[in-house]
């Protein structure tokens, strides 16, 4: 019974609610154009209009029931158009609008207008996206081919691409990225294709594609995202080099050295020069790129066998390896630089006799003298330009040093065969290394005629006389032999009488001891 009582009491406690002002006539709403289906791209005219009122109308309002909500102030007028633009599937929905009018800073609503459905046919189905090497994950250098694919067989398409949102325009900027069909000639593929990757070229990708129907160009929905991101590239390789110093003499080999760390199972190497490939062999060329003695896959040798001055220069060297039979580049390795040393002097040649003619018969020297001060060298002696061998042109050719830094090519009897153009060289020990040196000028041997018999001793005694001594002691000599002759011719023809004598008594029976005489035991003073 108490309660009923406080009732009365609690409720005069309470506040008393405050109504609103009586809202205002419902707005009409329309729409144009008018359209049972619209498409993606079309755009519609929202309009709401408010009976006349004594309050002037201050903001628009739009409504759809996915959400969507709009206001908008105007300053005069009793009618508003607001321009939807259909982007996406989800601006489909029942839209409807009201107004509010404003009065000493306050705000009186309007009832809700009509309702108007909006339909929108849905876009053309999203394409697939798909990328290789299918794990999007790339060498740097490599090629990356991103292609999309549209759904259906649809006549007319026209692609896009997009990098982190961002639409790719393909050759922008001198880009090498394009757009192209595949071989299979289908419309409904495109290809993106970024000939080398680099850090630019991560991120996450998609596509989308425009369909032409009506004669307006309908856009899909946007494909699902790949993720591209980028490989490190294999590491540096190490380039040596034999001489180690990088200085080599003209004429010695040189040999340059690429190692690949790592544990790949199959490597290519390549080498440049001054940033230029070096193609071995080319241009008849004798470089040549070969494997070490141990056979290991990762190293490669280049090969130079005679240094020139064309041999000079940085060198590098970098390799590429097979990655699920994709070839990887490396890096270049941190750069050689090669110098090639002068070539050794020209050696000096001599030939005795000096002026280089000689007479047949008498000896011939040349002698080959090298330059500097090196601890050894090697000689070689050329005629008409082909090396002579000792022995070969004679047994009695021979080669002997005279000093240290030189040697002597000797013919002891000069012939014919020893006429010509000679010249000679020599070979410096350089650490191990034999560096030959140019050829030295050439020196020309001729053949005058046959020399005289060399004199005795006597007889170069006399010639060297005055002439008349020489011709009074000669007229002595003859008398001397004629003496002589006269001599012999008697005592032969005495004994030739004492002989006879001895015959004819031998003859008569009588016994003699006589037996003849050698006429060199004939003493003439006697007879």
């Amino acid at each position: 019974m108490v309660l009923p009582l406080l009732l009365p009491v609690l409720a005069s406690l309470l506040p008393q609610p405050v109504f609103p002002a009586v809202k205002h006539p419902a707005p009409a709403f329309s729409v144009h154009p008018q359209k049972v289906e619209y498409l993606l791209g079309d755009t519609v005219g929202l309009t709401c209009s408010a009976p006349p009122a004594r309050d002037q109308v201050s903001v628009f309002q739009y409504y759809s029931d996915m959400g969507w909500a709009v206001s908008a102030r105007v300053s005069s007028g009793w009618k508003h158009t607001y321009n939807l633009n259909i982007t996406e599937p989800r601006n489909a929905g029942s839209y409807s609008c009201n107004y509010y009018t404003s009065k000493n800073g306050r705000f009186i609503q309007s009832y809700e207008s009509n309702h108007i459905s909006i339909k929108v046919k849905d876009p053309p189905p999203e394409p697939t996206l798909s990328v290789d090497p299918p794990s999007g994950v790339v060498s740097e250098g490599h090629p990356l081919l991103i292609t999309c694919t549209a759904p259906g067989n649809a006549t007319q398409l026209r692609f896009h691409f997009y990098q982190d949102g961002a639409k790719i325009v393909p050759g922008d900027v001198g880009s090498e990225i394009s757009t192209m069909e595949p071989r299979t000639s289908s419309m409904t593929v495109s290809e993106l294709s970024i000939p080398q990757v680099d850090t630019n070229s991560t991120g996450e990708y998609t596509c989308r594609y425009e369909e032409k129907e009506s004669g307006r160009w309908i856009m899909s929905t946007k494909s699902h995202a790949v993720t591209v991101t980028l490989k490190d590239p294999p590491p540096r390789p190490v380039l040596s080099m034999d001489p180690p110093s990088g200085v080599v003499n003209e004429g010695l080999p040189l040999l340059i050295t690429c190692t690949a760390p790592g544990n790949a199972s199959e490597w290519r190497f390549h080498f440049y020069k001054d940033g230029a490939k070096i193609v071995p062999g080319d241009a008849g060329s004798e470089i040549s790129i070969k494997e070490p003695s141990t056979s290991s896959r990762n190293v490669s040798v280049l090969s130079i066998p005679r240094a020139g001055p064309n041999s000079a220069g940085e060198f590098t060297c970098g390799y590429e390896e097979n990655v699920n039979g994709r070839w990887v580049p490396s890096p270049r390795s941190w750069l050689v630089n090669i110098t090639v040393k002068d070539p050794l002097p020209l050696p000096l040649m001599s030939v005795d006799p000096p002026s280089g003619v000689v007479s047949k018969g008498v000896p011939l020297d040349i002698t080959c003298k090298a330059p500097g001060d090196a601890s050894e060298w090697r000689f070689h002696f050329y005629k008409d330009g082909a090396e002579i061998i000792p022995g070969n042109m004679g047994s009695e050719i021979s080669t002997r040093e005279s000093s240290t830094d030189s040697m002597m090519l000797t013919f002891p009897r000069a012939g014919p065969a020893t006429t010509g153009e000679f010249s000679c060289g020599y070979e410096e020990n350089v650490s191990g290394w034999w560096i030959p040196s140019p050829r030295s000028q050439a020196v020309n041997v001729t053949m005058k005629g046959e020399a005289a018999p060399k004199p005795t001793n006597s007889i170069k005694a006399i010639s060297s006389l005055p002439i008349p001594l020489v011709a009074g002691c000669a007229g002595a000599v003859v008398g001397l032999v004629l003496l002589l002759v006269l001599i012999y011719l008697y005592n032969r023809k005495k004994k030739g009488s004492k002989w006879e004598r001895r015959r004819r008594a031998q003859n008569d029976g009588f016994i003699s001891s006589y037996s003849p005489m050698p006429l060199s035991m004939i003493n003439p003073d006697t007879l």
